[in-house]
């Protein structure tokens, strides 16, 4: 009986395995294609509205830049100092911004003085919401305070020969991830046959 509800394991766990691969696979081509062809699936539309204009009232919290850099040309960078005003005066231009993952760059250009500068702010897309408003950048937690999502893994610890698979449910809070799972083991080294047993872990998110 353990043998066969060892096998059903297994098969359950490599048909997760797979699951996760092909839908890991068909939103990287999603993504792909809309990086290809931008144009595609979007129509912007032009709405006029008959009211004045408003700004969105900004976050209570304040987000400094990880990283300043100030150009007397646009070649040359030149170490910051603590000095330097975190907040952009009217007197800077935006003229270009970066988007990545994990990070915003934005580009300035100060009409008086003639110099380029470069603020590289920290962003988490994914738990905050993100306000630019006159010269400053504020955000506000909008992440779920406990989101529970299923896992699968795989792995093999080549010079011990020790192979394990495990599928479970994580509780994942914003520093904690806390995995309930079923693991079945494989250490030919150590012992005969395939072994299975309860799993529980506690992951920290820096």
């Amino acid at each position: 009986m353990k043998k066969v509800l060892t096998i059903l394991l297994v098969l359950i766990l490599l048909g997760l395995t797979i699951f996760f691969w092909y839908r890991y696979k068909r939103l990287i081509g999603r993504y792909s294609n809309l990086i290809a062809n931008p144009t595609t699936e979007y129509v912007t539309d032009t709405v006029y509205i008959d009211k004045p204009f408003e700004p969105e009232p900004t976050f209570s919290q304040f987000v400094k830049p990880k990283r300043i850099l100030v150009y007397d040309t646009i070649h040359v960078v030149h170490k910051v100092k603590d000095s330097i005003s975190y907040s952009i005066s009217s007197q800077d231009s935006l003229f270009q911004f970066i988007l990545e993952k994990d990070k915003i760059k934005l580009n300035l250009f100060n009409q008086t003085s003639g110099i380029y500068s470069s603020r590289i702010f920290p962003i988490n897309l994914e738990d905050y919401q993100y306000n630019w408003y006159q010269g400053s950048l504020t955000s506000e937690y909008v992440g779920k305070k406990l989101k529970i999502k299923p896992y699968a893994y795989a792995k093999c610890r080549v010079f011990h020969n020790l192979m394990d698979m495990g599928a479970g449910i994580s509780f994942k809070t914003k520093k904690f991830d806390y995995n309930l799972g079923l693991n079945v083991y494989h250490y030919p080294s150590y012992m005969k046959g395939i072994g299975t047993d309860l799993e529980i872990s506690i992951k920290y998110n820096f």
